[in-house]
């Protein structure tokens, strides 16, 4: 009936009357967890484990209040010990790997999480989770064969064409990415980083004018958004409007740690525009950065700056 504290007064008595009896231990240690007296629980688990070692749900309910606690190991050992005593016990494995979660060891929590849908395949929450969890791992076929299983029963769950448009973009499956992404932006229409992806997604397929569009959407939403303005930047370049790709590149280049191929980029629209100066600033600014780091476009570069030297002192 949810009323745990009513409840632990007859509880109490019944271990005293019957000290020896597991299930009454049990179900006292269930109270007291209920009521918010997790020490005395753990000692009434401890106690009802004590008379019945193999009995696995008391093991599952102390690595619960173990798992509340932040004490992941201990509820790890706990948990599996629940799932090894009692395999039909299918939310012992979802426990193991919410365990291994805390000790950050999500590849093997991964593991943990697999068995236990395995047993629950309908459990769309922690299918979403599992891909999540691949998603960081490196491991982007398994996470885009979760995220359509998920897709397929429930295709509005929130954040899950976000997801389905992330993986796919990291796939190159740039179509499907950019129709994940356009789903998501139906329910999310003022989510700079949801433009933002799209944008950089348009910009794989070469949708120069769509890109552009999305990115402009993104900064209008947030100017701050760096990643936005960066991709703008790019559209621009590649449409060959030299003047308003200038001081994109130049904002990124006072910003904290920008990439040495803005330099690059930036001098070769001064070059265009035929600002040899500026031109030959920005390139020796570059090869000052480079160090080898991109012969091509360095050996560009050095010839460049050679000649607008040349130019320059005439």
């Amino acid at each position: 009936m949810k009323q745990p504290q009513d409840a632990l007064e007859h509880l109490e008595r019944a271990t005293a009357l019957k000290p020896g009896n597991a299930r009454a231990h049990l179900y006292y240690a269930r109270a007291l967890a209920a009521a918010g007296e997790a020490q005395a629980a753990v000692k009434q688990f401890q106690e009802t484990l004590r008379l019945e070692p193999s009995l696995a749900i008391a093991h599952f309910d102390l690595a619960q209040i173990d798992l509340n606690q932040k004490e992941f190991e201990e509820a790890r050992a706990e948990f599996e010990k629940a799932a090894s005593l009692d395999p039909k016990l299918v939310q012992a494995p979802l426990g193991v790997a919410l365990a291994l979660e805390g000790l950050k060891r999500p590849a093997d929590a991964a593991t943990y999480f697999e068995k236990y849908l395995a047993l629950k395949p309908d459990d769309l929450e922690t299918r979403f989770h599992l891909a999540r969890i691949d998603l960081q791992e490196g491991k982007n076929p398994e996470a885009l064969e979760n995220l359509e299983k998920v897709y397929q029963a429930n295709p509005n769950l929130a954040g899950l064409a976000a997801a389905l448009g992330d993986v796919c973009a990291l796939l190159k499956k740039f179509p499907e990415s950019e129709k994940y992404y356009r789903d998501a932006l139906v329910s999310n229409p003022g989510h700079a980083d949801l433009h933002r992806a799209l944008g950089k997604t348009l910009l794989d397929e070469g949708k120069l004018d769509e890109a552009e569009a999305e990115f402009r959407s993104a900064l209008k939403i947030n100017p701050q958004n760096l990643d936005a303005a960066s991709g703008l930047a790019a559209t621009l370049y590649l449409q060959k409007h030299y003047e308003e790709t200038i001081p994109l590149l130049e904002a990124q280049a006072r910003g904290p740690h920008p990439p040495i191929s803005v330099y690059f980029v930036l001098a070769t629209c001064y070059d265009h525009l035929r600002e040899n100066r500026k031109a030959l600033t920005a390139y020796e600014r570059y090869l000052g950065l480079a160090h080898g780091e991109f012969p091509d476009q360095e050996w560009q570069a050095q010839q460049r700056a050679k000649l607008l030297r040349h130019m320059l002192e005439k």
